[in-house]
């Protein structure tokens, strides 16, 4: 790999990295706290049956009129105290587990974009000599025999200067970043107040669990940041799931702009990459039905100052649409659909243009004059979605391609794996190879929203759920049985004898 793609991967590598991680961790929160909520749910009932089964009602109602009408007084005999003890701690645990994982994953979240900038950081260092030659950072003669090349040097002054920021606050980096690329990168970020409150209530998190102090409010208001008539100093803060979302879209989005301005900045020979990269991105927000995230994102792509070409910028715009659309502003869709000119445009714009405005007899008679290139687009994007369920676009995609949209033509002996399919055997080898409680639930529950599994499937989850200890540990867990016993119920006379015995034993 040449120098100029090694660079060109570099921003796109650790943006696509982040988002990764990111996600992973917003994907995997409500999991968890659903267990935790389930947790919370049985260790109460085991204390209420407890209470009940051993022992007797002391009084109902407080001994005076300040005290809870509603309080009930408990007598349990000294034998069965410390079972009653332990039901007790048990529930105390996981209600602090749900007060402290929220808090971990945001400060997860926030190491990780850290992470991130460094990243960018290194990046920035290997594309643009210049800025690394104007370090003034200095080697004793001992530190620098250590060194074999010349390259070993140049990473190593990238890897001190790089913790040197790091240890700084976020504004910081944001300030050195603009120094040396000599461009502002918040001005018309909306986003930057609620970056800085997320990234202040980290530091809280980390230093003070969480007690509001007087720096944070100090470096809020600093910002710009509007802290509620409640934020004072000695409040506790917590992360619920609004707030989560929010500060999973703001990292985000800021990641996701930074990247694009500074590889644009520093890399102006590879727009087509930049445009192509964003795309792609902001693409798999509006398949994951992400609209509120996707129109930030876009807006912002649109009017950067300018794209690879018109065609990239026109992908951009019908996007941008489809999040306005779907995402419960229409009206904003048709204005920005209506304001171009897209005649002069290919017949695929052509199509999409008409679809989202709902004219569909006219897109049906463009999907004619397109022909059968596009049989994926009809089937993949979003713009298609409401489209794809009409009598226009039925009648005209079966005239093209002799085929209904549900139907998969299977040549006999040849090896058809549609997307869906893909992603299914996907999801089952991560049940093979899961090795923790939170991971198999999640899997699980993702292979639950499967409809069908083929016989060599339902095979493999036997065979998978009696070999992997994990499964076996929380095979009686309410998820993991349920969807075990749908598995296998209907098939039984399919499926390997041996393999569903272990498995119904389980069970």
């Amino acid at each position: 790999m040449d120098e100029s793609n090694q660079s060109k991967y570099l921003f796109a590598k650790a943006l696509s990295k982040f988002l990764v991680e990111i996600s992973g961790l917003s994907n995997s929160l409500p999991v968890i706290m659903k267990y935790l909520h389930e947790e919370m749910k049985n260790s109460t009932n085991e204390i209420a049956a407890f209470l009940n089964e051993k022992s007797v009602i002391q009084e109902k109602g407080g001994e005076n009129d300040d005290e809870d009408q509603n309080i009930t007084k408990y007598e349990i005999k000294l034998d069965y105290f410390y079972d009653f003890k332990r039901l007790v701690n048990s529930l105390i645990k996981v209600r602090a587990s749900s007060v402290v994982i929220p808090k971990s994953f945001l400060v997860a979240m926030v190491s990780q974009f850290d992470a991130f900038i460094g990243d960018l950081m290194k990046a920035m260092y290997y594309t643009e000599t210049k800025i690394l030659n104007s370090s003034k950072k200095q080697l004793t003669f001992s530190e620098l025999i250590r060194f074999e090349t010349i390259d070993d040097i140049r990473e190593y002054i990238i890897e001190k200067e790089v913790e040197d920021v790091l240890r700084e606050s976020h504004s910081a980096h944001f300030d050195w970043l603009e120094n040396k690329l000599g461009i502002p990168l918040r001005k018309g970020l909306d986003s930057w107040p609620t970056f800085i409150e997320i990234t202040e209530r980290r530091n809280l998190f980390v230093h003070t669990d969480g007690e509001i102090s007087r720096s944070y409010i100090e470096n809020c208001n600093k910002h710009g940041v509007q802290l509620k008539n409640s934020h004072q100093v000695g409040v506790r803060l917590g992360v619920n799931p609004e707030y989560y979302q929010s500060a999973y879209e703001t990292l985000y989005e800021i990641a996701t702009k930074l990247t694009y301005v500074m590889w644009r900045k520093l890399l102006p020979d590879e727009l087509d990459a930049a445009d192509t990269h964003l795309i792609n991105i902001t693409y798999e927000l509006l398949k994951n039905e992400q609209y509120s995230l996707a129109k930030k994102i876009l807006v912002f792509a649109l009017n950067l100052p300018n794209h690879h070409s018109q065609q990239n910028k026109l992908i951009f715009t019908i996007n941008l649409a489809i999040a306005y659309k779907w995402g419960g502003e229409p009206d904003m869709a048709n204005s920005l659909i209506t304001r171009i000119d897209w005649s002069a445009s290919s017949l695929i714009f052509q199509l999409v243009s008409a679809v989202l405005l709902e004219k569909y007899d006219e897109a049906a008679t463009i999907m004619r004059q397109i022909g059968t290139d596009r049989k994926v687009a009809y089937k993949d994007w979003p713009v298609f979605q409401d489209f794809r369920h009409t009598q226009q676009f039925s009648e005209a995609y079966s005239d093209i391609f002799e085929e209904s949209l549900a139907t998969i033509e299977i040549n006999e002996g040849a090896d058809i794996t549609t997307e869906s399919e893909y992603e299914k055997n996907v999801v089952l080898s991560n049940l093979e190879n899961s090795r923790s409680f939170m991971q198999t639930h999640g899997i699980i529950e993702k292979l639950n929203k499967f409809s069908t599994f083929s016989i060599a499937q339902r095979n493999h989850i036997v065979a998978t759920a009696v070999s992997n200890g994990q499964i076996y540990r929380i095979i009686k867990d309410q998820d993991v049985n349920d969807f075990m016993r749908k598995v296998i119920t209907g098939y039984e006379n399919k499926l390997d004898s041996v393999k569903l015995l272990q498995l119904q034993e389980m069970l």
